[in-house]
């Protein structure tokens, strides 16, 4: 059974600093700067179609090694950036470069079409960073809710913008690490958050303790009935 104690580090209400999901895989941070309004990158880069959710990536030219060519680098500026028109975005999401279209599934500009057929691209790392923007429509969420790949689902976890009842869904993950991702999410809805206090993973329950979303009151009667709980047990 789960003590009613959380550690005090974790349970203090109103950490310090925001409550930025702090457990988001290295990958999901922002590698390049914004840009602001750039052209559709030149010579053997554009996507052709958009058919059903699916991309069709065009082969690179030969002389694109990997990070070395200028428009692969302005693709990956691009792809990231505030400014760019969404219908470059969406040639960049068809990127033959997997880096390219992580940054343009991670990018709330790129078009709705777009991101669903990211959040069902072969590389993990692309569907994670669907899973983690807010504007990727809840459709393409909830299929990335049943990922294979446990990181996908953290992504989703910490996605504040993702659906209660998938959030809900998430919180019984087998992996700890989406549990918590769920717990540390400003958007969890309060029984979930009541549920995951109870969590056998003791950083998890110290996650959902520390939330905001979660009312003090709430959380004192839930230590109140847990600490009795505990006395009847011990007698």
């Amino acid at each position: 059974m789960v003590s009613s104690q959380v550690p005090a580090a974790i349970s203090r209400r109103g950490r310090a600093g925001s409550n930025q999901y702090q457990h988001r895989p290295a990958w999901l941070a922002p590698k390049f700067a914004l840009v602001g309004h750039l052209s559709p990158p030149a010579g053997g880069t554009e996507c052709h179609l958009i058919w059903g959710g699916s991309c069709q990536h065009p082969v690179g030219p030969p002389e694109w090694s990997h990070g070395s060519h200028p428009s692969y680098r302005m693709e990956l500026r691009a792809a990231g950036g505030q400014g760019t028109p969404v219908g470059v975005l969406a040639l960049l999401a068809c990127s033959p470069h997997h880096e390219v279209r992580g940054e343009a599934a991670g990018n709330c500009r790129t078009p709705g079409t777009a991101l669903r057929a990211l959040a069902g691209d072969e590389h993990w790392e692309v569907r994670g960073r669907a899973a983690a923007n807010p504007c990727t429509p809840q459709a393409a969420l909830r299929r990335l809710a049943r990922d294979r790949v446990r990181e996908v689902r953290q992504a989703l976890g910490g996605n504040q913008g993702a659906p209660p009842e998938l959030l809900d869904r998430l919180s019984h993950d087998d992996f700890y690490n989406v549990r918590q991702a769920v717990a540390d999410n400003l958007s969890c809805p309060q029984g979930t958050l009541v549920r995951l206090l109870d969590d056998f993973y003791p950083p998890v329950a110290g996650l959902a303790a520390a939330n905001p979303a979660l009312p003090a009151a709430v959380l004192a009667m839930w230590q109140l009935v847990r600490g009795k709980s505990d006395g009847q047990g011990g007698q």
